[in-house]
């Protein structure tokens, strides 16, 4: 538990400030996050010119490829189960699983089709996080609607006029 919790500082600490960072330039750049998440982070075979011109400027490539390193670092983790994962998942998985939704097509440059995937455990520990990340946004839902629902009177059954007995 401890080693879970020393992960979850850095990711404070260490990965937020990048991410936080890197998404300011990235706007700067025009950039917009798919709408669609493939799990599986596919390689984008036609990126667009705003990609193409992101990958094509160097220092924010290279911010980009030391903030993917730093999250598959920490997601080595708890994707191997060195570290547990159901501890860290509350603090991080959410801010987790939205860096990786939003920096799909660059985690997708490292893992073409017939060759040597890159970001192994940061693509697994998306699978394994994504799924719960989803469930307890739906758990919040529901337990705002009975929340509302319980707030409506009772009404008990009505008879019509001159028919009580």
């Amino acid at each position: 538990m401890t080693l879970a919790i020393k992960e979850c500082e850095y990711w404070a600490s260490e990965i937020i400030p990048l991410l936080d960072a890197l998404n300011i330039k990235l706007q700067t750049k025009g950039y917009t996050p798919l709408q669609k998440i493939d799990p599986s982070f596919p390689f984008i075979e036609n990126p667009t010119e705003t990609l193409v011109r992101i990958w094509n400027d160097r220092p924010l490539r290279i911010e980009v490829v030391t903030l993917l390193n730093k999250m598959e670092g920490f997601a080595m983790y708890f994707a191997t189960d060195l570290a547990a994962e159901d501890v860290a998942f509350l603090p991080t998985g959410g801010p987790f699983c939205g860096a990786c939704d939003h920096l799909a097509v660059f985690i997708g440059i490292f893992r073409p089709a017939n060759r040597v995937k890159l970001y192994n455990n940061l693509v697994k520990l998306y699978g394994i996080w994504k799924p719960k990340a989803e469930l307890a946004v739906l758990q919040d839902q529901e337990n705002a609607i009975l929340a509302q629902k319980s707030k409506f009177a009772q009404n008990k059954p009505r008879s019509v006029l001159g028919t009580d007995i």
